[in-house]
C-alpha cells in the first residue's frame, strides 16, 4: 500500500485449490506474493507459470526445501525470490535472504532487515564468533511487547538487550554467522517444532500421554517416511488400553493439530 499497489484477496477455497490459486495470479496480475513454506512446497510446480511473471516471490516460516527452491530456479524463477524469517514474537520477518542459487546445506536466513538486531548467543548470552553456533536473539521495533496475561512466558521469552538497550527475544533457534554475513539455521535449541504451519511442543504431548493409565514412558517425534508428509508418532511402555481409547483420552485434552497420527507400543 505505500508504494502504490493493490491488495489481492484470495479466499479458502481458491487458495486450496492449485488451479484456481494459479489463475487468480495470472488473471490480477499479481507481482508480489508471500506464500508459507508448507503451501510453497506443495503448490510450486504447479504455480510455475505464475511465478515467472512476479517481482518479488517472499517463502518462508519453516525451513524451505532445497530441491523445491531449485526447481523454480530453474523453471519459474521471479525477478526476486526471498526466504523470509521471523517469528511472530517479532512481528513478522527479522531477516531475509534473496536466493539466487542452492547450495549444500540449509538455505540461508539472511541478514536482518532494517530497524531489526540478530545476536547470536552462547548459554551464558555472551556473543558467538562467525561459525559458532548458538541461539538467536532478536531486537529491534518489531518485538512485541510479550505475551498477553502470561508473565512467567514473558519474563522467560523477553529479555533485557544489554547490547543495545531495549528488549531482545530469545527465539529458540540455533543459527550460525556464515562469512558473508548470513545467518544459517541449525534447529531448535528445545523440542519445538513446527507442523503444518503450527508450533507443538513435543514435551506437552508427551506429558499428556503419560498421564493415561498404564503408559509408563512416552516419546514423540516428527517422521517423514515420504518427502513432504511430515506426522507425528508417539511410542510408549507400559501396560495400556486399546490404542483408539488413548487417542480419544489425548483428544479430550490437546487441540487436533497436536494428536499423533499413530501410536506404536514397545
Amino acid at each position: 500500500l505505500l508504494n502504490g499497489g493493490a491488495v489481492v484477496v484470495i479466499d479458502q477455497d481458491q487458495v486450496l485449490s492449485r488451479q484456481g490459486l494459479r489463475e487468480v495470479l495470472l488473471d490480477q496480475g499479481v507481482t508480489v506474493l508471500w506464500l508459507t513454506a508448507g503451501l510453497f512446497h506443495q503448490f510450486a510446480d504447479d504455480l510455475l507459470p505464475a511465478l515467472r511473471g512476479l517481482r518479488y516471490l517472499m517463502v518462508g516460516g519453516d525451513v524451505l526445501d532445497p530441491a523445491v527452491i531449485a526447481r523454480v530456479l530453474r523453471d519459474g524463477a521471479p525477478q526476486h525470490l526471498l526466504n523470509g524469517y521471523g517469528p511472530t514474537e517479532a512481528t513478522t520477518f527479522s531477516t531475509t535472504h534473496e536466493i539466487t542459487a542452492v547450495g549444500e546445506g540449509s538455505i540461508p536466513i539472511g541478514k536482518p532487515i532494517g530497524n531489526s538486531r540478530c545476536y547470536v548467543l552462547d548459554a551464558r548470552q555472551q556473543l558467538l564468533p562467525v561459525g559458532a553456533v548458538g541461539e538467536l536473539y532478536i531486537a529491534g521495533d518489531g518485538v512485541a511487547l510479550g505475551y498477553l496475561g502470561q508473565p512467567e512466558l514473558t519474563a522467560e521469552r523477553f529479555l533485557p538487550d544489554p547490547f543495545n538497550g531495549g528488549t531482545m527475544y530469545r527465539s529458540g533457534d540455533l543459527v550460525s554467522w556464515q562469512a558473508d554475513g548470513t545467518l544459517r539455521y541449525l534447529g531448535r535449541a528445545d523440542q519445538q517444532i513446527k507442523l503444518r504451519g503450527f508450533r507443538i511442543e513435543l514435551g506437552e504431548i508427551e506429558a499428556r500421554l503419560g498421564e493415561c493409565p498404564g503408559v509408563r514412558d512416552a516419546a514423540v517425534i516428527v517422521r517423514e517416511d515420504a518427502p513432504g508428509d511430515k506426522r507425528l508418532v508417539a511410542y510408549f511402555t507400559g501396560e495400556t488400553p486399546a490404542i483408539g481409547e488413548l487417542h480419544e483420552r489425548l483428544q479430550g485434552v490437546l487441540p487436533d493439530y497436536m494428536l499423533p497420527s499413530a501410536y506404536v507400543r514397545l
